[in-house]
């Protein structure tokens, strides 16, 4: 179980407040680095891309803000 964080992240010009859960994931995260050779430095969860109404697009691989 992680220790839960309350903070805010000014980002772009943008306010966020976030709740942050930390877990060490190194296993993982090194595992997914082997075999894809993508470096993970977090993950963002649903909730946040919910309240802050961000869209993920995985065939541009980018992401905005839905209007």
């Amino acid at each position: 179980e992680g220790l839960i964080y309350n903070t805010t992240i000014n980002y772009n010009e943008q306010i966020f407040d976030l709740e942050f859960v930390d877990i060490d994931l190194t296993i993982a995260f090194d595992r997914i680095k082997q075999e894809t050779g993508v470096t993970i430095h977090g993950i963002l969860g649903n909730a946040f891309f919910k309240k802050y109404h961000y869209i993920l697009d995985f065939d541009k691989l980018c992401t905005y803000i839905r209007k």
